[in-house]
């Protein structure tokens, strides 16, 4: 397991100081809280804020007051939005949120607040990436293939490597797939679905 943060966003220089919801989109694993912390941490935009605060919405979380960073890890229904939009309309801050709900929900904000929509699990070339700096050999069409059944998730990627040790991505895949590799439990959930994931840091 290799600790690195990939800006596959492009999260550097992307200007964001003055959107109030910033929304990262995903299945497990696709690199959706490490995204956040990124933002927190070393954005231009917002690592200098006073106040940062981790919510997590399986109970009715206590709503900051002031004009800080919120950051919501993860929203898996439906009926959580309204508890988003209750943190929207709490202060002028930003919320940050990471969710399995797909993009067209998190649209709904767009014409009422300015927001921007990240999806982390559509880039190929980052699994290709974080492949190379574990030093598996694939090939891209693997690495394609993968995606298209998985979503591009560095979690799967991990379980496909540890069920298979020693092997190119390509067999490990193939063997995965033929045995059915146990990654069910991992695949995107359906709306509304909750399920608890470890964080992925990548």
């Amino acid at each position: 397991m290799v600790t690195h943060f990939d800006d596959f966003l492009n999260l550097q220089r992307a200007e964001l100081a003055s959107q109030r919801l910033i929304v990262f989109t995903g299945c497990s694993g696709s690199g959706k809280s490490t995204a956040m912390s990124f933002l927190a941490q070393r954005h231009q935009c917002f690592r200098d804020r006073q106040s940062v605060t981790w919510l997590h919405l399986d109970t009715r979380p206590r709503l900051p007051a002031d004009q800080g960073l919120v950051l919501v890890d993860e929203v898996t229904q439906l009926r959580q939005l309204n508890l988003v939009r209750s943190l929207l309309g709490n202060g002028n801050g930003t919320v940050v949120v990471a969710s399995h709900l797909p993009a067209v929900v998190w649209s709904v904000f767009k014409p009422f607040i300015r927001t921007r929509l990240f999806a982390t699990d559509q880039q190929p070339e980052k699994i290709a990436r974080y492949l190379s700096r574990c030093n598996v050999e694939h090939s891209a069409a693997a690495v394609r293939i993968f995606c298209r059944q998985y979503g591009a998730s560095f979690l799967d990627v991990d379980c496909i490597l540890e069920r298979h040790p020693g092997r190119s991505f390509d067999e490990a895949l193939q063997r995965a797939d033929l045995r059915g590799g146990g990654l069910a439990q991992h695949r995107r959930p359906a709306a509304g679905q909750v399920v608890e994931r470890p964080l992925a840091h990548r």
